[in-house]
C-alpha cells in the first residue's frame, strides 16, 4: 500500500513536471497569434447569441480573450501617460553641500545638476579663503568658471555637472575653513 502511495506521487510529479515544462515553454508571442485566430473563427455572433452555447465554455473562452485585449489596450494607454508624465515632471528642488568647514585650497564634490533650471549659493567664508568659483561641465574632464561664489548668488543651470573651488587667500597665515550650500531648483 505505502509503496503503491509512493510510485502514484512520483508519477504525479513526473506528470507535473512534464506539464510545466510543456507550459513554460511556450511564451505569450507564441500563444498569442495562435488565440487570436481562434477568436476570431470560433467568437462569431452566431456563438454569442445561442443560448444553447452561451453557457459553454467557448463562450466563456471568447469573453476572457476578448477582456484580455481590453486589459491590454487599457495598459498600453497607462503606460504611455505614465512615460509622459516622467518626462514632464518638474524635479523637486535638491540642497547640495559643496562645502562644509572644509579647509581651503579645496574642490569639492561634483554634482549632477540634470534637470534643474537654477542654483542659489549660501555660503560661510573665514577671512582668509580668497576667491571661490562655480565650475560647470557637460563631461566632467573641462571644466569652465560660471561665476563666483557669494551669498545669495543665484545662477542659471547651463551645464550637467557643477563644483566649486576655493582658494586660501594670499599671505594669510591662519587656516581658511569654507562653506558653500547650495539650492538647485528648477
Amino acid at each position: 500500500m505505502r509503496r503503491r502511495i509512493i510510485s502514484t506521487l512520483a508519477g504525479a510529479a513526473v506528470v507535473t513536471g512534464i506539464f510545466a515544462a510543456v507550459a513554460l515553454a511556450l511564451t505569450t508571442g507564441e500563444l498569442e497569434p495562435k488565440a487570436t485566430e481562434w477568436q476570431a473563427k470560433a467568437c462569431t455572433s452566431a456563438l454569442l447569441t445561442s443560448r444553447r452555447k452561451a453557457a459553454g465554455e467557448e463562450a466563456a473562452v471568447c469573453f476572457s480573450l476578448d477582456r484580455a485585449q481590453e486589459d491590454k489596450s487599457s495598459i498600453t494607454a497607462l503606460q504611455a501617460k505614465v512615460a509622459t508624465l516622467e518626462a514632464n515632471a518638474v524635479k523637486p528642488p535638491s540642497d547640495f553641500a559643496f562645502f562644509e568647514n572644509t579647509p581651503a585650497p579645496a574642490t569639492s564634490p561634483v554634482f549632477d545638476a540634470a534637470g534643474y533650471t537654477t542654483v542659489a549659493f549660501t555660503v560661510g567664508q573665514a577671512e582668509c579663503a580668497g576667491n571661490s568659483s562655480v565650475e560647470a561641465s557637460n563631461d566632467q574632464v573641462t571644466w569652465v568658471r560660471e561665476g563666483s561664489v557669494g551669498e545669495g548668488n543665484s545662477l542659471p543651470v547651463v551645464a550637467r555637472y557643477y563644483r566649486v573651488s576655493v582658494v586660501k587667500a594670499g599671505g594669510c597665515e591662519r587656516s581658511a575653513n569654507f562653506t558653500a550650500l547650495a539650492e538647485f531648483s528648477g
